[in-house]
């Protein structure tokens, strides 16, 4: 059993059957697996042969020939599949008296029947989780609404709740549920991996679904990288119960650790014909320090910038203008983009990327940069870019280093047409080029230095000469439309003048960056190298080096997937795309076969957002809850009641150790290591657990990992095994194997693990409650209660009635009394007298332990509801004493105290105060 995360077959179970004459579940089980799919039928069987049918009819059976090519075409038509039903159990007795058990539910897929003379015949069921099953079989093509909840979107477009599951995210409650940023259409993908294609855009995310009891239908997201959701419970290993463990590390073929930044997310580009951004500049005294030395010449106008003068070359255009607080961008027609050149000045230093000395043109990248924020003050960095054209000479070269105010060559005037011409512009994170008022720059813009190394590393785009080399890319090649080996790049998905310089800050030649290629094309008209045509436009820059000279990513750049050669073998070839801080970068005519494996693949199953050229949906980061990226561990141990309390995605393993301690005073014989393992690795995520049970003996498989990216977080709120012991009243290790108790412990909060994991969505009911935590199994009593807080005690009085208290005092009573213990609202996840006393009723020691031991959510109202009315059955006199109808409302309310609570300081004034609110609202 293990998280389903981004895993479609891991929760699965295998049944071996003694069945001496072939009379119990062989022939069964043999028929249902024949019959549920219709393995015979003619549309069946014209399916598996290559013909394509016609199409079921909403609520046709396919038995009638059609067949059904979308999971909605099925619902209401696909017969149920058997159920496999296992439960594990302990009865632990003595002073304890209490029986744990885990049920599972798995969907029969598979049988066998073995006969002869082997032995006794024997029959085994093959079963898989239900989500696995339901979710895998059909592709889906599916529209996502932009603004709507991800929740909302699964649940309805996505089928679960139509197949009796439901999603819910556990991490966030309803203000903070992620939603969808733009309209998504998703195509070719099952609804499961629709689900995992979402949730891995977002780091340290998690799904997880279960085959329990608790779970029942339930499909948990965790949208962010929640670690006290991920680790609510745990499990401790100590001497007497540990046998070994074993773990491995392994470093990655493509060097994922040395290219870990990821570019940040994106925010909106310009919409309309104006857009409006905040500006936030991170160092202004910095920043001040680094302009006082530019030209004044620089926040000068440069005619006929942003005119439309008939007798110059005038084009659409984004301009940005603003001050220290506001950023607003402009759609300008037919304008000019350029002005005329004052001096041949780099005003703000920086950079030089680009030099054609053919046109006369110069490129510069500055040392500045505009920091704009959307209105939800999420921030992205644009930086300042010079050009320069028609320049009468040029006294730089590419890769220079330019101070500010730094002279570039020489400029020409006179002659409109001829003049040398200059723009200042900044490159949005959604790849839009803005053509920046002079005017306005300074007030605007930060400086790069000054920031620390660190964010200099995060946010600004590169050089690469520092960088080491990252992921694996693939090799220089021709494969596609190609006339030699060369690499083709692009900007995707919207083509925008590329260059040499562009694409070396994001892409390396050869192992240590020795291959310098040579640029054979530029982005624009050229001759095509193929047909020979004249004024072609070229969208990419083509670098030439040998065929197999490998690529490698640097600068900040991250791999979003690969096309080997399928969606364009005659244009593009292989080749794969790149997420840049400025955008997705399209690299073409790879080696054939030089693309890594583990590149995913773009073709079918993609997911595209119709308004965003950012690519996001596709750069899918690394989730915590995955043990992929980690160190490993893998342990066994003899099965215990504890044992069957495992989640994984949810259980922390911990080891008992004192090792370090042993270590540092020499292996002293005064010290006991217990486990040998350091304080830095004992405790571990569980991701795996492998329950086989044979001939009356229970064998656990444990694996855990340790994500790289969390090795030192999120497992520090565990406490060590003697404050648990402490805070649980454990005894020793052997008290804690027998005990049939929950594995939740206090955190460092002094809160209860088990409610970090449990934020639902909010209710439209009048009090707000939660429905999820509200909603009592108990059929609805004889009374109706009207007040605040109407759901939650509702509930507890529908419990009351079915322990036996039938009479409107005594339920007021018992209410009324809970309400003193966990508040209004009868706050299940409430905690008292410093962490000893829990839930509903504040239960403490062995009345909290039976509480536990009931389910594995004994934080849920729901559990502590079974265990009130359970525990209500051991005072038949009390229940009889409530049902009287000659006792106050006082008299009731002190003894159900005096009884059921026994408080310390019970303040009976403030009990009867909420019974008799209670009592007035009952009808």
């Amino acid at each position: 059993m293990s998280p389903g995360s981004f895993n479609q077959s891991s929760n699965t179970c295998v049944v071996t059957l003694t069945d001496p004459y072939l009379d119990g579940v062989a022939w069964t089980s043999l028929n249902e697996v024949n019959s549920l799919t219709g393995l015979g039928t003619a549309a069946n069987q014209d399916a598996l042969a290559g013909f394509l049918k016609r199409k079921c009819k909403p609520g046709e059976s396919p038995a009638n020939g059609c067949f059904p090519y979308a999971l909605i075409d099925s619902q209401g038509s696909e017969r149920s599949r058997p159920v496999l039903i296992l439960t594990l159990w302990y009865v632990i007795g003595g002073d304890k008296n209490q029986v744990i058990e885990t049920t599972f539910y798995f969907d029969l897929v598979a049988t066998s029947i073995t006969h002869g003379n082997s032995g006794e015949p024997t029959v085994t069921l093959n079963g898989r989780h239900a989500y696995d099953v339901k979710f895998q079989q059909n592709l889906q093509p599916t529209f996502f609404d932009q603004g709507k909840n991800w929740v909302d979107e699964f649940n309805e477009k996505l089928f679960y709740d139509a197949e009796g599951f439901k999603v819910e995210d556990v991490c966030s409650d309803s203000a903070e549920e992620v939603k969808m940023d733009r309209v998504y259409r998703v195509n070719n993908l099952t609804p499961a991996e629709i689900l995992n294609k979402f949730m891995s855009t977002k780091p340290g995310s998690q799904v997880l679904s279960l085959p329990t009891k608790e779970f029942a239908n339930k499909i948990q997201i965790c949208t962010r990288a929640d670690n006290s959701c991920y680790g609510s419970t745990v499990f401790y290993l100590g001497k007497g119960l540990y046998e070994k463990y074993k773990i491995n590390v392994d470093i990655p073929e493509n060097l994922a650790t040395k290219n870990v930044r990821q570019a940040p997310p994106k925010i909106e580009g310009p919409k309309g014909p104006e857009t409006t951004y905040s500006v936030s500049i991170p160092d202004p005294e910095t920043t001040a320090n680094q302009l006082k030395e530019v030209s004044a010449d620089a926040s000068a106008a440069f005619a006929p910038q942003f005119v439309n003068v008939e007798d110059y070359s005038t084009t659409d255009i984004w301009k940005g203008s603003g001050n220290k607080e506001t950023f607003k961008i402009e759609k300008l027609e037919k304008v000019a983009a350029y002005g005329d050149a004052k001096g041949p000045i780099a005003y703000y230093g920086g950079e030089v990327l680009n030099v054609n000395n053919e046109e006369k043109s110069v490129r510069i990248k500055s040392n500045f940069y505009i920091q704009y924020c959307g209105a939800d003050d999420k921030c992205n960095r644009a930086t300042l870019y010079q050009e320069y054209k028609k320049l009468s000479s040029i006294s730089v070269k590419e890769t220079d280093k330019l101070a500010v105010n730094a002279s570039i060559g020489e400029i020409k005037s006179g002659d409109p047409q001829e003049a040398s011409k200059t723009k200042f512009y900044v490159q949005l994170s959604t790849g839009e080029e803005v053509v920046m008022d002079p005017s306005s720059v300074q007030s605007m813009i930060s400086a790069y230095k000054g920031d620390s190394d660190k964010e200099n590393e995060e946010e600004a785009p590169t050089d690469g000469n520092q960088s080491k080399a990252g992921d694996k890319i693939g090799e220089v090649g021709s494969s596609g439309r190609s006339t030699g080996a060369h690499l083709d790049a692009s900007w995707r998905p919207t083509p925008r003048e590329i260059s040499k310089a562009d694409v070396l800050k994001y892409v390396q030649f050869g192992e240590n960056g020795e291959i310098n290629p040579q640029q054979t094309s530029a982005f624009g008209l050229r001759v095509d190298p193929i047909t020979g045509a004249a004024g072609v436009q070229h969208d990419g820059v083509d670098l030439s080096a040998a065929s197999g000279t490998p690529l490698f990513l640097k600068g900040g750049a991250t791999i979003i997937d690969a096309d080997r050669g399928i969606r364009d073998p005659g244009g593009y070839g292989y080749n794969v795309e790149i997420q840049t801080p400025e955008g997705v970068m399209r690299l073409s005519h790879l080696l054939e076969g030089s693309i890594p494996s583990d590149i995913p693949e773009s073709t079918g199953g993609t997911s595209v957002a119709t308004a965003s050229n950012s690519g996001a949906v596709k750069n899918g980061n690394q989730a915590v809850s995955s043990d992929q990226n980690s160190t490993k561990i893998s342990t066994e141990i003899k099965g215990i009641p504890k044992a069957l309390r495992i989640l994984p995605g949810r259980t922390i393993l911990s080891f008992i150790s004192d090792y370090d301690r042993w270590i540092e005073n020499g292996k002293s014989s005064d010290i006991d290591p217990n486990v040998w393992i350091p304080e830095k690795y004992k405790n571990w995520y569980i991701g795996k657990v492998e329950y086989s049970w044979d001939r009356g003996d229970l064998r656990v498989k444990i694996n855990g990992y340790l994500p790289w990216q969390l090795q030192n977080k999120g497992l520090e709120d565990v406490p060590n095994w003697n404050a648990h012991k402490e805070n649980k009243g454990y005894s020793d290790y052997y008290d804690y194997m027998r005990s049939g108790g929950d594995l939740c412990y206090i955190n460092k909060n002094n809160k209860d693990s088990c409610s970090e994991c449990s934020k639902t969505r909010q209710s439209t009911s009048v009090d707000g409650s939660a429905p999820g935590e509200i909603n009592s199994n108990f059929a609805k009593g004889k009374f109706t209660y009207t007040g605040s807080n109407q759901q939650s005690v509702q509930s507890l009085i529908n419990a009351s009635e079915a322990a036996g208290v039938k009479s409107n005092i005594g339920q007021a009573a018992i209410v009324g009394n809970a309400q003193k213990e966990s508040f209004a609202n009868l706050d299940p996840t409430a905690v008292g007298d410093d962490g000893t006393a829990l839930g509903v009723f504040q239960w403490r020691a062995d009345r909290q332990d039976n509480l536990r031991a009931l389910g594995n959510a004994p934080l849920s109202r729901e559990q502590q509801m079974r265990w009130f009315v359970k525990e209500m059955q051991d005072y038949p006199d009390l229940i009889n004493y409530l049902n009287r109808n000659d006792i106050t409302l006082d008299q009731a309310v002190r003894e159900f105290g005096r009884v059921y609570l026994r408080p310390g300081t019970p303040v009976y004034e403030d009990r009867l105060r909420n019974a008799q609110n209670i009592f007035n609202n009952m009808r």
